[in-house]
């Protein structure tokens, strides 16, 4: 099935295209699920990037238990949810790597928010703080409204009949609506 879907002909093209998409699927590749069927990649700009320079500080940390546990995590899942699967990347099968993605990020920031804070503490301690908060509250603040923006138009789009109707009954509170079940 996956070789008519890569559109290749030897096992190894297909343990290739299946290595691509497990290792890029927070970056470029889309949800192929139909349930959830979101049509961007699993992670936003902002928390794709916090989450490469967080794999980059488990790797040189990985002497750390935490670091090893929390990448082993997050490789353990993308192994066996997305590399040996069907029609990767399925975001359904997926969604325990919210957790380790999101670790992985906090440990990027927290360094990063340290780091800042360290070197601009030298000239006062209210800008040591207070610069790198108001950098992540505007950087959270954009990120969470990009995020609900995509979330309300996707949800929008992507509703049954059932749906839609569910909605239209929710907009009209004065109109009542009465169901009579039919026995079977």
């Amino acid at each position: 099935h996956m070789k008519s879907v890569y559109g290749v002909k030897t096992l190894g093209a297909v343990l290739a295209q299946q290595a691509q998409r497990a290792a890029l699927l927070f970056w470029t590749y889309t949800d192929t699920s139909t349930q959830f069927g979101a049509r961007r990649a699993f992670l936003d700009s902002f928390s794709a990037t916090v989450l490469a320079l967080g794999i980059g500080y488990a790797l040189f940390t990985l002497r750390r238990l935490g670091s090893a546990l929390n990448l082993g995590w997050l490789l353990t899942i993308l192994f066996l949810g997305c590399f040996l699967t069907v029609n990767p990347p399925f975001f359904p099968r997926l969604a325990m790597l919210v957790v380790p993605a999101a670790l992985l990020g906090a440990v990027a920031l927290d360094r990063l928010f340290n780091s800042v804070e360290a070197l601009l503490s030298g000239w006062s301690r209210f800008l040591g703080w207070f610069v790198p908060g108001v950098v992540l509250t505007i950087a959270f603040t954009l990120t969470g409204l990009a995020n609900w923006t995509w979330y309300e138009q996707t949800y929008k789009s992507w509703a049954t009949s059932n749906a839609h109707l569910a909605r239209y009954l929710a907009a009209h509170p004065d109109f009542h609506a009465y169901s009579v079940a039919v026995p079977f």
